[in-house]
């Protein structure tokens, strides 16, 4: 007969088999709803943080282990909603974008919420799916659903390649505020742990929370700015609105990430009462209608290769303004083909803009000199001309390297050659 020994841990209890060992029995309480509880559980998950690791490895490893494709559904999934999305929401109809290429603008919001769905859709079923071990050994159950967190990270972050391709493709640079997306993730997280924990328990009791899953995420996005901008949503309702948790961190996601100047800048034009002034149009596809309508063309920047804008405004015949850095000078000729001005020296700019809006004689001389320098340097002819003779000296440093080799080598070309 087996005497009972009580240990220092209320879920421990130690037992005398009918042998005479002394054998640790684990007992598994019902969760206490207080702070004690909570921090037994985070010990508990402290305890077994090598099956958790374990566990999560396994996950990935299996869902992409018999795949052709493999880790590249991670990035396939994302990119494919965001071509499909991009083609309606821009091609079919026009949903604005904040001034932000759409499919930078839909990708972005597209990460964090796959990984919250798909967290959501695979740890619902965790414990039910595997019954068999949670009933043969003793693990703290928080793990599996957890486990698949862990997974939907993983291709968080490989999916965010595809990320910062598009933000090189558009020229979008990152800023400092880039940095806040961690606090974000880590909220986004918290929720993802939190809703997974509550519907994966709910799910060994009602098996209609498994099924129920896929529509309620469809509803559910479509209730969060993924393709379409907090600014879309009507004034009125957007107190109701911002209830749904994924709304402040999808927003916020690509607010940090896609941070532009120009909002700071359209905070100081208005406490200067000069904003009715000013049009930020963001991207856009129709620039020759933008660039028709305007009195001169300014590009002020700090650093620049091959300005392609400028040559756009060169061929419709508009004085151009820009700073005298990278590859500007090469195209814009000071006084003749255009006007330069020194970076961050802003009376000289300003000085260049009342000058070519003043002078009509000296505009239009600009304009001009600057289509004539367009088409006799960037026509088709030319553009041919120039790859001619790239390939010719290729060709000439080809034929040209044998020469240096022995004689015995030249022998092995053939003497017909």
């Amino acid at each position: 007969m087996a005497t009972n020994i009580s240990s220092t841990s209320s879920e421990n209890t130690a037992t005398i088999d009918s042998r005479g060992s002394l054998r640790r029995v684990q007992i598994i309480r019902a969760p206490s709803f207080s702070l004690r509880g909570f921090l037994s559980g985070l010990a508990s998950l402290a305890r077994y943080r090598d099956l958790l690791f374990t566990l999560s490895m396994h996950r990935i490893k299996v869902r992409y282990k018999q795949s052709v494709l493999g880790i590249l559904w991670a990035l396939l999934q994302p990119l494919a909603l965001m071509l499909i999305y991009t083609f309606i929401f821009s091609v079919v109809t026009r949903m604005p974008s904040d001034g932000t290429p759409y499919a930078v603008f839909t990708y972005t919001a597209l990460l964090p919420w796959l990984c919250f769905s798909t967290a959501l859709t695979n740890g619902t079923n965790s414990l039910v799916t595997h019954a068999s071990l949670v009933t043969k050994v003793y693990f703290p159950r928080d793990i599996l659903p957890l486990t698949y967190v862990v997974a939907a990270l993983c291709d968080f972050l490989i999916a965010s390649v595809v990320l910062g391709a598009l933000m090189l493709y558009y020229r979008m640079g990152l800023t400092v505020n880039a940095l806040y997306a961690v606090p974000i993730i880590l909220v986004l997280t918290l929720f993802m742990m939190a809703v997974t924990l509550l519907l994966s328990a709910t799910q060994v009791r009602f098996r209609d929370v498994g099924v129920a899953i896929p529509l309620l995420l469809q509803i559910w996005m479509f209730a969060t700015p993924v393709v379409y901008p907090l600014s879309a949503v009507p004034e009125r309702f957007q107190s109701l609105y911002m209830l749904n948790p994924m709304v402040g961190i999808i927003e916020n996601f690509r607010r940090v990430i896609l941070s532009e100047h120009y909002h700071e800048v359209q905070r100081m034009l208005s406490e200067n009462g000069v904003a009715p002034y000013f049009i930020f149009t963001g991207f856009r596809e129709d620039v020759p209608r933008f660039i028709s309508a305007m009195d001169c063309f300014v590009l002020s920047t700090h650093m620049e290769g091959l300005p392609l804008a400028i040559l756009e405004a060169m061929g419709h015949a508009k004085p151009v303004i820009a700073t005298a850095v990278g590859g500007i000078p090469e195209i814009v000729l000071d006084g003749k083909t255009g006007l330069l001005y020194s970076h961050q020296n802003d009376e000289q700019l300003a000085s260049h803009i009342l000058s070519v809006l003043k002078d009509e004689k000296l505009s239009l001389r600009l304009g001009e000199s600057g289509r004539e320098f367009v088409r006799t340097n960037f026509n088709r002819s030319q553009f041919t001309a120039n790859m001619m003779k790239v390939y010719r000296e290729i060709l000439c440093i080809k034929e040209s390297a044998p020469e240096s080799r022995p004689v015995s080598h030249l022998g092995s070309v053939g003497g017909n050659r």
